[in-house]
């Protein structure tokens, strides 16, 4: 049987990227399927998991010489179809003049990050400012443009190009949303499909009869898990809390994770002199994630993102969940589960009073039957589908 190959080319930090690229690998191997991880680094990671046999981590002095070795492995592997989970350039430049087919899963949309550069290319800004020039952090997208050299955009310029190529090749694009799709037809012209999984069927079945929690006023147990990047808005949660507590609640915040920002997010917590109120507990292994889920009454995830893995284990566990404003919309907004906030503090806290205030929830079977669009298993069997004819 010709292997898959699944390619990623950095797994060095625990993500929603990487840990979907791990169930993606389980559920191929689960169905039979001979499946391979081609990356350029690798570390071992909590809740990403892959057998020693199947992951080929590619060696190089140099990315053109790792190029030319991912090259050589995939065409000595000869495989039925490449998913580009990420490094979509590398895959195409290794299958320059090759007919294999691959399929790239394009997580993030290019409004929700400054790290995607295309859009400042001569072939996007124009599109760009015209679309996107009254969202709420176009300014910062302006600022980022106007930092730009004459050698930024030349580079920025060709890799617009190539990148255009590569998608254009690619057999499938994949996104986690219709407001992603949407995006990538507006702005790039492409057409993509998309696609969301965050939940394993036996995890979905095992919470069900999970009994939601009643907050008993004035004490609120708050959750946060997430990398600490200034995307993830955790300061602005921390912010919220001196107005929770003028308001006579007894807030208590839990913030998981690690990262850049933990110093800054540790420091203005001191500075606004509500320690007793937070507790940083680092990165949370995954067996250790139920017992904080167990102890929450309201989940907190303000991610400039259109979709949040944890979002969904968090409704798992019928938390009252609440996202930010740019979430791409669910009918899971209508549940008394789910609640989306604009990312600001005052915002926060009004949204926060109407979770607490709720008592108008989607009975569990309804909630449970939605939640099971999301598993895994539905999401990854679509996708071969799409792509195979195992």
């Amino acid at each position: 049987m010709r292997p898959i190959i699944l390619f990623y080319k950095s797994i060095y930090q625990v993500g929603g990227a990487e840990i979907l690229l791990s169930r993606h690998y389980q559920w191929l191997k689960k169905n039979n399927l001979n499946v391979k991880v081609l990356c350029f680094e690798y570390r071992e990671l909590d809740r990403v998991h892959f057998d020693s046999e199947d992951l080929l981590e590619i060696k190089g002095i140099n990315i053109i010489q790792k190029i030319f070795n991912l090259r050589v492995i995939i065409m000595k592997l000869n495989p039925e179809h490449i998913y580009c989970h990420s490094g979509f350039l590398d895959i195409y430049f290794s299958l320059i003049f090759k007919r294999i087919k691959y399929s790239i899963f394009y997580h993030h949309p290019s409004s929700m990050t400054l790290n995607e550069l295309n859009k400042f290319s001569l072939l996007y800004w124009k599109r760009f400012k015209k679309i996107y020039h009254k969202d709420l952090f176009f300014s910062s997208f302006l600022n980022k443009y106007n930092t730009l050299n004459f050698v930024d955009h030349l580079l920025i310029n060709i890799r617009a190009i190539v990148s255009s190529l590569s998608f254009k090749k690619a057999y499938k694009i994949f996104v986690l949303t219709k407001k992603a799709k949407n995006e990538l037809k507006n702005l790039f012209n492409l057409d993509s499909i998309a696609l969301a999984g965050a939940l394993s069927r036996k995890e979905l079945s095992k919470f069900k009869n999970f009994e939601r929690k009643n907050i008993i006023k004035p004490n609120i147990n708050l959750l946060s898990i997430s990398r600490h990047e200034k995307s993830k808005r955790i300061d602005i949660i921390i912010n919220s809390i001196p107005f929770l507590i003028k308001q006579g609640l007894i807030p208590k915040l839990v913030i998981g994770g690690k990262g850049k920002e933990t110093k800054y997010l540790k420091a203005l917590v001191k500075k606004l002199n509500i320690r007793e109120y937070v507790s940083f507990e680092g990165y949370i292994k995954d067996e250790e994630i139920q017992s904080f889920y167990e102890k929450t009454d309201i989940f907190i995830s303000l991610n400039w993102a259109d979709f949040n893995i944890t979002t969904f284990e968090a409704l798992t566990f019928k938390l009252r969940t609440i996202v930010s404003d740019e979430t791409s919309y669910t009918e899971l907004f209508s549940s008394g589960y789910l609640y989306s906030s604009k990312p600001n503090e005052k915002a926060l806290v009004n949204t926060l009073k109407k979770c607490i205030s709720c008592n108008d929830f989607w009975c569990e079977d309804k909630l449970f039957s939605y939640l099971d669009n999301y598993t895994w298993e539905n999401y990854f069997q679509k996708i071969l589908d799409f792509t195979c004819n195992y």
